[in-house]
């Protein structure tokens, strides 16, 4: 027996041969034959072979193992199958294991060095990818994942990414897409992410559940986590066909590339989508005065952070900016010239309101900007200590709760807007509430503590608590109601802040 059948029969999905060289990425036999060796050497272009032996396990699912050592692609490695070969959306759970080996871009700077459209259930390991050095890479994305729409696949479910490392790409991470896809569940573990323009970017709709933890952000240039939610908009033929008003000149409401540089016309689509008769994942309306009009749909999507470490040399960067997609980033620290958090527009409104706890970031100069959050939304600051200013307007509200500012710190107003309500704990009250078997609301009451001047709010939940959408309602002088779609399991217990006005700026 040799010794990559050998480790064939021990692994029983592909694996790779483990001395010598010259290695082997031999695929599993099955009824077409014997299976496939393919050999490669540290220094090669594998993009061929690398695809070729995801092309042979997609279709059934499997295990894919790269031998260790530095390898060239020069086109992205698609990780459900060829296409058009494999058009059809995958169902099999699939591994890749890269065994700490290197995968460096020598391609254009365009397109992905890793693609994940639309699977589920799979995981990707243990691998570097870099692009080469020597030059600056704006547009080149070290790993996507994303919806298979070409494959008529709208998302993907509970995939899972340990122990990556990303550098010297323009974009590091890119999870989501411009056409609104339904990627749920995706855990992000021990990821780092150098010398980069932007570290992790989140886009589209229903894009949630997004977990990263414990992620190494260093020298990003524009922002370590940004978060892209998007309206609905046009695609238009030309640019002179009919555009909806554009309210705000920041939220556009025609199909723009992910950094608002170009418009995305008819002409711009894929081959695979056909402008003429396009049903997914767009869709035809017409407007009010008879124009047929091209629609991308729209909506928000939410990014949980766990234990950051972000560190920049670029004063004009920021730790975590959003446009108005919704984000709580739980202990970290901030280093360097950056921002912490930046959110461009109104921000927060919903069941799941913003959140910074237990953040430090010491090294903003006196007149540095740490927060910046325009409002009008809800933005909750839980311990840490921030060396640099707070920047709100249009009619924000910050729960400022146990946090440390250094004394050349302030909170401000942006120029031209109302005031911001900044909450603190003058007279805080805290209290944990028993939740009741299969109960979806329960009473607290209060004894002179002040209420929110709103009708809903969102509260933090605690681990341990199942249920997501938790609303505080305005009720009665003696207390408020909490609300919630879920029912509630056994022993479920809520810790709620309400916290008095300390200033109104």
């Amino acid at each position: 027996m040799t010794k990559a059948a050998a480790c064939l029969v021990f692994a029983c999905w592909l694996v790779a041969a483990c001395s010598g060289e010259a290695q082997n990425l031999v695929s599993p036999a099955g009824a077409a034959g014997d299976g496939i060796h393919l050999e490669v050497r540290s220094g090669d272009d594998i993009t061929e072979a690398l695809q070729a032996a995801v092309d042979r396990i997609v279709s059934r699912g499997g295990r894919l193992e790269i031998p260790p050592g530095t390898y060239r692609i020069s086109k992205a490695i698609d990780l459900a199958g060829s296409f058009p070969r494999f058009n059809r959306p995958s169902t099999t759970p699939i591994v890749v294991e890269g065994n700490g080996s290197v995968l460096e871009w020598v391609g254009p700077d365009e397109g992905a060095m890793i693609d994940l459209p639309g699977l589920g259930f799979s995981s990707l390991k243990n691998l570097h990818l870099r692009g080469s050095e020597g030059r600056s890479w704006e547009k080149l994305i070290g790993f996507r994942y994303r919806g298979g729409l070409e494959r008529k696949n709208h998302g993907g479910k509970n995939n899972l990414f340990e122990s990556l490392a990303v550098e010297n790409v323009g974009v590091g991470i890119e999870v989501g897409g411009l056409f609104g896809p339904d990627l749920v569940g995706g855990t992000f573990l021990n990821i780092e992410i150098r010398k980069v323009r932007i570290g992790f970017r989140f886009m589209g709709q229903n894009v949630t559940s997004m977990q990263l933890w414990n992620p190494v952000l260093e020298d990003y240039r524009q922002a370590g986590i940004e978060i892209l939610a998007f309206g609905g908009r046009v695609i238009r033929g030309t640019e002179n066909d009919f555009s909806p008003e554009q309210k705000n000149p920041r939220i556009p409401v025609v199909l723009m590339d992910p950094d608002g540089e170009r418009e995305i016309f008819h002409k711009d689509l894929p081959d695979w989508m056909s402008a003429s008769d396009v049903k997914y994942p767009t869709s035809w309306v017409t407007a009010s005065d008879g124009t047929r009009l091209l629609m991308a749909g729209g909506g928000s999507l939410e990014v949980t952070v766990f234990n950051m470490l972000a560190r920049t040399s670029h004063a004009g960067a920021w730790a975590v900016d959003t446009n108005w997609g919704w984000v709580r980033v739980y202990s970290g620290r901030v280093l360097g010239k950056g921002g912490v958090f930046r959110a461009r527009e109104r921000n927060g409104l919903g069941n799941y309101s913003n959140m910074l706890a237990d953040i430090t970031a010491p090294d903003q100069p006196e007149g540095r900007v740490a927060i910046q959050f325009p409002g009008a939304g809800i933005l909750y600051v839980v311990g840490g200590y921030f060396a640099g200013s707070i920047l709100t307007g249009g009619e924000a509200e910050v729960f400022a709760m146990g946090t440390r500012f250094a004394p050349q710190a302030s909170f401000k107003s942006l120029p031209g807007t109302r005031g911001t309500t900044i909450h603190g704990l003058v007279r805080a009250w805290r209290k944990s509430v028993d939740i009741p078997f299969g109960a979806t609301q329960v009473d607290v009451p209060f004894q002179k503590t002040w209420m929110p001047g709103s009708d809903s709010y969102g509260v933090e939940v605690f681990p341990g608590f199942p249920a997501a959408g938790i609303w505080v309602d305005k009720k009665t002088k003696e207390g408020f109601r909490l609300r919630w779609s879920k029912p509630a399991n056994a022993k479920s217990v809520i810790d709620v802040v309400v916290s008095t006005p300390e200033y109104s700026s």
